[in-house]
């Protein structure tokens, strides 16, 4: 019994001498109006090319996106450089939950923001809405976005705005039409 108890705190005192914290992060829903207030630009985009490398311990992806039209705002050029966490390097994969995900030829509705020469999407995975099909008209769908924290209303008059996971199979030309306003009213000067 006694070498029981001796094994079980030696154990315990091993596992709390090397236990290290766990990053972790919750995401909160978006609407499209919290998208466009940090986009600098809303467009339509094709990636055109993709590339993935060791930035430290983690993989970035590279990807180059041709704008096909801007929603709202003013591209920096005619293509621009996206970086999103994860990718696959050498036969080694990591995935980053919660990312943008792009695939060359793969269309999508984005909302990006400067970071120097190169861009981010706004809201990670919430701030890509790809661009398909369905029934011959043009839809936006929703992916990779993950579990998220439905905001609450900052007060009586003011409600949060529809989550943009609930525009998943709406019409991309009325999403378009809807980011677009959300950009003007959040940049008007």
């Amino acid at each position: 019994m006694r070498q029981r108890t001796a094994f079980v705190l030696v154990t315990a005192a091993t596992c709390l001498g090397v236990a290290r914290d766990a990053p972790a992060s919750v995401s909160v829903a978006l609407s499209l109006d919290d998208l466009a207030r940090d986009a600098t630009v809303i467009a339509k985009v094709t990636p055109v090319a993709r590339a993935s490398a060791w930035q430290g311990s983690r993989i970035v992806t590279t990807t180059r996106l041709r704008i096909d039209g801007a929603v709202a705002g003013s591209p920096p050029a005619r293509e621009v450089e996206v970086r999103t966490l994860g990718g696959i390097v050498g036969g080694i994969g990591q995935i980053a939950e919660g990312e943008p995900s792009f695939l060359v030829g793969e269309p999508s509705l984005v909302f990006l923001a400067s970071r120097g020469s190169w861009m981010t999407v706004v809201g990670r995975a919430q701030g890509q809405l790809l661009l398909t099909k369905k029934g011959g008209v043009d839809v936006v769908r929703v992916r990779n976005v993950g579990a998220l924290v439905r905001r609450r209303a900052a007060g009586p008059l003011l409600p949060p705005g529809k989550p943009v996971t609930e525009l998943d199979g709406a019409p991309a030309d009325a999403v378009a039409r809807d980011a677009a306003r959300a950009w003007e009213a959040t940049h008007a000067r």
